[in-house]
């Protein structure tokens, strides 16, 4: 098993308790931590950068915690669904971020997507519909996922009744243009998939976890994705990294 599935457990654990806490444990002190959704602005590039973030959620949503909703992982990178919760308000909002791990086992470089404005008191609106993982591993159907997102050809995929949603949003639809995996990441029937678009002259990220059905075809595709969140070429922040990340 990952050793990131413990680390996910603490970094929840931690996040509701104390969250100076979890940054000195969870993250290594060198972090680079990107929006999936801003492309236009700054990465985070150290602890104490996260720390000035960390108080600024915390003072946002008061007593706020994460509920992971799946942890897709592999021995050094994983993407995280999650969802984020305010008890004060019993409201819940959508958010994902894929970690990469130093060689100290803490996170060194996170990409992460967090919609508030989506959030709603229904936390199974929240976090839609998760599929459950049977284990079986399919290499096969992984690389017919990859090359459909690089074709852009996913619909061909799509099984008869599949599900496609906008987490949190409702119903979505498959993408139909190419897009640059930047990273991918496996467990049994789960596939996890960090991409950058182009439409004409404007850059977009998206994150698409799909569930395979015993046919080796998507019975299930979640996106996670801001679709008015899309910028020039010459916006995107200079510390932004959109090149491929598989290591």
């Amino acid at each position: 098993m990952s050793n990131i599935y413990p680390l996910a457990i603490r970094f929840a654990d931690l996040w509701a308790i104390d969250h100076h806490q979890m940054v000195d444990e969870i993250y290594a002190p060198e972090i680079h931590m990107e929006s999936m959704c801003w492309l236009d602005h700054a990465a985070v590039e150290s602890g104490a950068e996260l720390h000035d973030l960390e108080d600024r959620l915390a003072a946002m949503i008061p007593a706020h915690r994460h509920e992971l909703v799946r942890v897709t992982a592999s021995s050094r990178h994983a993407c995280l669904e999650t969802t984020v919760v305010s008890p004060t308000t019993g409201e819940y909002g959508p958010a994902c971020v894929w970690w990469w791990l130093d060689g100290n086992g803490q996170v060194a470089d996170e990409v992460g997507f967090f919609d508030w404005p989506r959030r709603t008191t229904d936390c199974r609106t929240s976090h839609g519909t998760v599929l459950a993982n049977d284990g079986r591993c399919r290499a096969d159907g992984v690389e017919s996922v990859v090359d459909a997102l690089r074709r852009g050809s996913l619909g061909e995929l799509l099984a008869p009744g599949g599900s496609v949603e906008l987490v949190a949003l409702g119903p979505g639809r498959v993408p139909t243009s190419p897009v640059a995996v930047q990273e991918i990441v496996a467990d049994g029937n789960v596939v996890a998939a960090l991409v950058v678009g182009r439409d004409g002259d404007s850059i977009w990220r998206d994150t698409i976890v799909v569930s395979l059905g015993t046919d080796d075809r998507i019975a299930s595709l979640r996106h996670y994705r801001d679709p008015q969140a899309r910028f020039a070429p010459d916006a995107v922040h200079p510390s932004i990294r959109l090149d491929p990340r598989r290591r």
